[in-house]
């Protein structure tokens, strides 16, 4: 598609019919004006290295679009200019792929005030990303729309807290849940709230796992043989509890990994679409220690 450059002055760009291509205005306070069209008339969306996208709908059946990206653009004039768009302040939606936020997600921190969203167009994404970007780019991870993977790689020769939040990515399940790779002495996990325990701390039974108030490690029936299964008799011994308050935790060994569910603070006994589940790749639960000092797990 044609690119057309403006100049380091002050340009407009007027569209005339319909035309599909790159705007960059390069210097200035550059506008593009779309004529007639009203508000209705078109879409605007952002990619996560900051081009605007904008698409317009056809006017009469069967009519031509436009799709057009600008870079270096700071306004959109349409309703024959008597309305604008300021791009420098308007939160736009982000919509790209899953390797292109990662690429960009220092700088999509940086204009985090004005993005409303981020629709990831993978059908099935990973976010992989180091514990500290992690950290430092959560408000950003929080804007994603879409339902993802989270795998964190804790690597590190400095002491890292990994503190998680409520959940805004969907129901945590035996397909659905973060990972951390590489956990280690060097690491913490916390959470918005100190991490305690609730819940059944007898017998396990039959859909009902025993949480020992001590360590936080939960124990199952043997009917209770898998990660859908688990998920569901942990919920249900710590949801019975009257004591509904975010950051109730359990951790159970999963073959190789260990199984951390930190609970919303929601009630009832089923999972909770805030609930938090993080899988520790490789490493052993009694590696895994709850503190009651700080309310944070720590690598034992």
């Amino acid at each position: 598609m044609a690119t057309k450059f403006g100049t380091t002055g002050n340009d407009s760009f007027n569209l005339k019919g319909a035309w599909s291509g790159t705007l960059d205005g390069l210097a200035g306070i550059d506008s593009l004006s779309l004529g007639s069209l009203t508000r209705n008339q078109f879409t605007i969306t952002e990619t996560a290295s900051g081009s605007v996208i904008v698409d317009t709908v056809a006017v009469a059946s069967g009519g031509s679009t436009s799709h057009i990206t600008m870079n270096n653009m700071e306004v959109i004039k349409y309703s024959n200019k008597t309305a604008q768009i300021d791009l420098t302040t308007t939160a736009l939606p982000v919509v790209d792929k899953t390797s292109n936020v990662i690429k960009y997600l220092d700088a999509l921190h940086n204009r985090i005030d004005i993005i409303n969203s981020i629709k990831l167009t993978d059908s099935s994404p990973v976010i992989k990303i180091k514990a500290q970007q992690f950290i430092d780019d959560q408000d950003v991870l929080n804007k994603i729309t879409s339902k993802f993977h989270l795998e964190i790689d804790a690597t590190s020769n400095s002491d890292i807290n990994i503190t998680f939040s409520t959940n805004v990515h969907g129901a945590p399940s035996a397909t659905h849940f973060d990972s951390i790779t590489h956990f280690n002495a060097h690491n913490t996990i916390s959470y918005s709230s100190a991490l305690s325990v609730v819940g059944n701390n007898g017998s396990a039974v039959k859909g009902l796992a025993s949480i020992d108030h001590n360590s936080g490690i939960a124990k199952f029936d043997k009917t209770d043989n898998t990660l859908a299964k688990q998920i569901l008799a942990v919920e249900k011994a710590m949801g019975s509890d009257p004591d509904h308050s975010a950051g109730h935790v359990a951790i159970w060994a999963n073959g190789s990994n260990t199984e951390i569910l930190i609970r919303d603070n929601h009630v009832g006994t089923s999972i909770g679409a805030g609930d938090e589940l993080i899988q520790l790749v490789g490493v052993n639960p009694v590696h895994v220690g709850l503190s009651s000092f700080d309310g944070a797990i720590h690598y034992v």
